[in-house]
């Protein structure tokens, strides 16, 4: 079914498997990251789990039908919620207090000492004004925010709705209506580990896309890669790797990234040797090499939660 010849997929039916990934897009941008990421690594790994459980593919079909179903999906909060600062007229030096101090003063035929309580409270009216006034605008700013990264969540969710929902009616072993291409599994597994942020999310998918439509596939680079991940992994791994690194150098990464393992930058060559257990020069690696190291990882991350 899956056109791309990416070699990630290795068996002959990827039903199940492209079902789940676009299932767990869905999850990891709408509800909890874990059971996403144990969904991914399942459907990556679909080939070589189906052997040891065949009685579970149904139950992916069943899940991916069920996530991509509910298209009234409810955006996830946001960790920070808005604040502005209500003040009451006591607060702002119009209350009760000020009227005596003034009544009192007017009373004793004290002019001065009413302006003076009057001029107090301007000026503390005018310094409270001006902090609900930053209050409003870092609110505001926060609301801005909050809503552009809802946006590009949004864009992603029908993004994957709108192209990979057919797909999913389509009857078992049917061929793959103009030959879809999509996003390759270790692309789509960064995605659900919420380390990679919703820019980068949607270039991916573009990156899909362009592919769907007959342009030619836009290949990210590691550098490219790098930047979708956070600056202290990002830092770590590109100390550590040449500026032509090898195909295969990328899906190992975000298979150590999924797995949780970040080296600090002297460990990174070292990390990859012992997972690979390669030698030291990684240049006549095939690709292969990378893609089948991120197949076990996810798999094992699979396994070891189920």
């Amino acid at each position: 079914m899956l056109q791309s010849g990416d070699v990630a997929f290795s068996t002959i039916d990827n039903d199940a498997e492209m079902q789940v990934l676009a299932a767990s897009t869905i999850v990891a941008l709408f509800e909890e990251e874990g059971l996403a990421t144990d969904t991914a690594a399942l459907c990556v790994a679909t080939g070589t789990f189906g052997d040891r459980a065949p009685e579970a593919t149904p139950d992916l079909d069943s899940l991916a039908h069920d996530y991509l179903s509910r298209r009234a999906v409810s955006i996830r909060p946001h960790e920070e919620p808005l604040h502005t600062s209500a003040l009451t007229p006591a607060q702002m030096g119009v209350g009760t207090k000020l009227s005596n101090q003034v009544e009192e003063a007017l009373g004793q035929n004290d002019y001065a000492a009413a302006v003076t309580a009057l001029n107090g409270a301007v000026s503390n009216l005018a310094k409270r004004l001006e902090n609900v006034a930053a209050s409003d605008v870092t609110a505001r700013n926060q609301l801005v925010q909050s809503l552009a990264a809802l946006s590009e969540e949004n864009d992603i969710l029908w993004w994957v709705i709108n192209d990979y929902s057919r797909e999913l009616s389509r009857p078992r072993g049917q061929a793959s209506p103009q030959g879809l291409v999509l996003p390759s599994a270790y692309e789509l597994a960064s995605l659900v580990t919420h380390d990679v942020p919703p820019t980068a999310s949607i270039e991916y998918l573009r990156h899909a896309l362009a592919s769907a439509e007959g342009e030619a596939p836009i290949q990210l680079t590691v550098a490219e890669a790098m930047e979708a991940t956070t600056p202290d992994w990002r830092d770590s791994a590109t100390a550590a790797l040449p500026e032509e690194a090898p195909g295969h150098v990328l899906p190992l990464l975000a298979g150590l990234r999924i797995m949780g393992e970040t080296p600090a930058a002297g460990d990174w060559n070292q990390a990859l040797r012992d997972r690979t257990g390669l030698g030291a020069d990684f240049a006549d690696a095939p690709e292969e090499v990378g893609l089948q190291l991120l197949r076990e990882l996810l798999l094992t991350r699979c396994l070891g939660n189920s």
